[in-house]
């Protein structure tokens, strides 16, 4: 049992919680692999994700070990080690199908070269401050820019303040070096939109989207920042009988997590149990103690759901 779980009150929680429980219609925005649910919640397409190759059972052995990333950076910071993100669009308007473009560089030099790592050579993450949108998205290089841009469409649902994250390996002597450098976004008036959608405190058992699964988190004691601690996610429908579930992007489970206080990011990857219906972490808290919200992306039935958590780390 997870003892550290806590229910954030209705009106806290918005800084906390993952955006749900609206009716809108599913949104797919144009030229990318990101479909947003009718909760406003990204889900990645299948025909992408359905696809397990050589290639990413290897690239899921990079930048990570037991199922956990090795970052250097934690997301709040735009350069690190001279690696820098910048963006060619600090700011874009709510609801309007546009491009987000940035550049990446070392030393003040454009990057053009970066390994494959988990099928895609960059892994954008965007987030609202205030925790309750997200995204996972995988943005493409622009070869015919000077500046090697990164580009990746946009519709974003709500105006306010939110972080962007790349993260990207690099090699470096005989292994790779995973990297995570943000930078800031202002979607329209950067106040938050009063038609945000919530979704109920948090339980123990959360219902993914767009599947409706019931995932159930487990952990063996209570989340400390000093040390990794066993959990589970389990997985079953509507029914109660357990999903059986695949490989997505080269691992059992992404789990991206922000601490609430500041925004410090941090990236795990699952594994799947012998049954294939539960997906194994060791929960490693970086940045330290606090409230985080975790971001839970598996596969299942050829389609990625997306399910939150949101937990106490002592």
């Amino acid at each position: 049992m997870l003892s550290k779980l806590k229910i954030f009150a209705p009106l806290i929680a918005l800084s906390l919680i993952l955006a749900g429980c609206s009716s809108e219609e599913n949104v797919v925005t144009d030229n990318t692999n990101t479909t947003q649910n009718q909760n406003n919640q990204p889900v990645e397409e299948t025909a992408q994700a359905a696809t397990e190759s050589v290639d990413a059972e290897k690239d899921s052995s990079m930048g990570h070990s037991n199922g956990h990333h090795h970052l250097t950076g934690d997301g709040l910071k735009s350069s690190v080690s001279g690696y820098e993100i910048k963006l060619l669009t600090a700011k874009i308007p709510s609801k309007e199908a546009v491009n987000l473009e940035f550049t990446l560089t070392k030393d003040g030099e454009v990057l053009r070269e970066i390994p494959i790592a988990h099928e895609h050579p960059v892994h954008l993450v965007i987030v609202a401050k205030d925790l309750s949108w997200y995204r996972h998205v995988h943005p493409y290089q622009d070869s015919k820019d000077p500046n090697a841009k990164w580009v990746v469409p946009t519709n974003m649902p709500y105006d306010g303040d939110y972080r962007v994250i790349a993260q990207f390996n690099q090699p470096m002597d005989d292994h790779e070096m995973t990297y995570a450098i943000g930078a800031d976004l202002k979607v329209g008036t950067g106040k938050l939109s009063s038609d945000k959608p919530m979704i109920p405190p948090f339980e123990k058992t959360q219902t993914s989207q767009p599947s409706n699964y019931k995932v159930t988190l487990d952990a063996e004691g209570p989340l400390n920042s000093q040390e990794h601690t066993k959990a589970t996610f389990s997985v079953k429908d509507e029914n109660g009988k357990p999903v059986s579930l695949g490989q997505y992007l080269g691992a059992g489970a992404h789990i991206i997590g922000f601490r609430a206080s500041d925004g410090a990011y941090i990236h795990l990857h699952g594994e799947l149990d012998s049954t294939g219906n539960k997906i194994l972490v060791d929960l490693e808290f970086g940045p330290g103690s606090g409230q985080y919200r975790l971001f839970v992306e598996f596969q299942a039935s050829g389609k990625v759901d997306l399910v939150g958590f949101t937990v106490d780390v002592a």
